[in-house]
């Protein structure tokens, strides 16, 4: 019998792929049985993401660029240390509770000697510090304007070196006659503290 020329092509090409089936399968099974890396399909059946040595290196040279920026002084990285710039001293420790004012004699050359420490009132301090604070004051018409000195019992000084500021006293509903006097070219830092209880009769010296 006679087999036509199409069958037997058709022949050939199924033995060619059965043959092309078998041994494409056996060369994967040799290979993992020959200890060869398993591929990214197989990697990804375990639920482990492939990774080359090729990105290993990537990450490896990205994580040390990132250091070398945060090492540099421009770097965006952020420092472990904050910055933090210097800023300058207050003349006074505004921010901390203020001592209580004491009679000390700094200008023993005019003539006015040193507050007894129980006259001065406690009423004061806040005075003191809203004097430091440049304000604002509780009477701001009258509080930080220049004191004329017109009794002469303070030295005498140019025009506007002292300033008066009122210290209030309890119980009273208006000014009253306790007043501290400063004197100095700078408001908010004085040379001298003058404190007078009977409105400017007579003076004595203190430091807050």
């Amino acid at each position: 019998m006679k087999v036509p020329p199409w069958l037997a092509g058709l022949l050939i090409v199924l033995v060619l792929v059965l043959l092309w089936w078998t041994f494409s399968g056996d060369g994967d099974q040799g290979g993992e049985a020959q200890g060869g890396s398993p591929t990214p399909t197989s990697a990804a059946t375990f639920g482990q993401p492939a990774q080359t040595e090729e990105s290993t290196e990537a990450q490896s040279t990205e994580a040390q660029s990132t250091d070398a920026t945060a090492a540099q002084p421009g770097g965006t990285a952020e420092a472990t240390t904050p910055h933090t710039q210097g800023t300058p001293e207050p003349t006074h420790d505004q921010g901390e509770d203020l001592v209580e004012p004491a009679g000390i004699d700094t200008r023993d050359w005019d003539g006015i000697d040193a507050c007894d420490d129980d006259i001065l009132p406690a009423t004061m301090i806040p005075v003191i510090e809203d004097i430091w604070a440049g304000g604002p004051y509780d009477h701001p018409d009258r509080d930080g304007t220049r004191f004329g000195n017109f009794e002469g019992i303070l030295p005498e000084e140019h025009r506007m070196y002292y300033r008066e500021f009122t210290v209030e006293t309890p119980g009273l509903h208006h000014r009253g006659q306790r007043r501290i006097v400063t004197g100095g070219r700078e408001e908010t830092d004085p040379d001298v503290w003058y404190y007078t209880q009977d409105h400017y009769e007579s003076f004595c010296e203190f430091a807050p």
